[in-house]
């Protein structure tokens, strides 16, 4: 369950007709389904996943490259870690 749009709901205009949390959650699904809980999740997909790919595109960039004239490797590898663990 998607908490913030509980929250969202209870702080909004009209939110102050639920008793709580519980409450606002069996009005939603009595009166739009179960599909009300993830109504805004494409939003948020489309605005976290660009972000996220470039943060972490950068910085795998760049601690590579700071390895990579030392001639040591990352002491906390998680391609191996996922690799040894694929292998169990």
């Amino acid at each position: 369950m998607r908490a913030l749009v509980l929250q969202c709901r209870m702080q909004g205009p009209g939110g102050s007709s639920f008793v709580g949390p519980l409450h606002c959650l069996r009005m939603g699904l009595r009166g739009e389904g179960p599909w009300f809980i993830a109504r805004g999740f494409g939003a948020t997909c489309a605005r976290e996943v660009p972000g996220n790919a470039v943060f972490f595109s950068v910085y795998e960039t760049l601690r590579w490259a700071r390895y990579s004239g030392s001639g040591t490797q990352p002491q906390h590898d998680a391609h191996e870690r996922l690799a040894r663990h694929a292998r169990i």
